[in-house]
């Protein structure tokens, strides 16, 4: 796991450094060059956070997924009206911040379907109910 700070620090030179290569060869190019190299998807891979959430859930989460995880424990969804013996359908599951909160309110007895077809996205969702020992969903 990496220190979010860090992370910022590496983030801002990174964006400095891929801002003068853009200006040289041009974005699209660039980009075009990064694809090749795969280099987004070995940042989505590499690149993740944990974090103990207010319910004691642990999530795994990359820097540009915490507007969603901090809206998902401290907006309005913490307020949803599920409790033990619920059925809950997520669909479009994402990390599973929704997932992991809504598997520890509606435990025992209750059923969790989480479905996401992005192939990373989804990784981190197994991981997630993995690390919160929620093999039932």
């Amino acid at each position: 796991m990496m220190n979010e700070r860090l992370f910022r620090g590496m983030q801002g030179a990174w964006l400095g450094a891929k801002g003068a290569v853009e200006r040289l060869v041009g974005a699209d190019r660039l980009d075009r060059f990064l694809d090749r190299l795969r280099f987004y998807e070995l940042k989505s891979r590499l690149i993740r956070f944990k974090r103990v959430m207010p319910d004691g859930s642990t999530l795994l989460y990359r820097p540009w997924d915490r507007r969603i995880v901090d809206e998902v424990y401290g907006g309005c969804y913490r307020w949803a009206k599920i409790g033990p013996g619920d059925s809950v359908i997520d669909v479009g599951a994402h990390i599973g911040s929704f997932s992991v909160m809504a598997a520890r309110r509606i435990a025992p007895g209750g059923r969790l379907l989480c479905v996401e077809p992005e192939p990373e996205n989804a990784r981190i969702l197994a991981a997630n109910l993995a690390a919160n020992q929620l093999y039932w969903a």
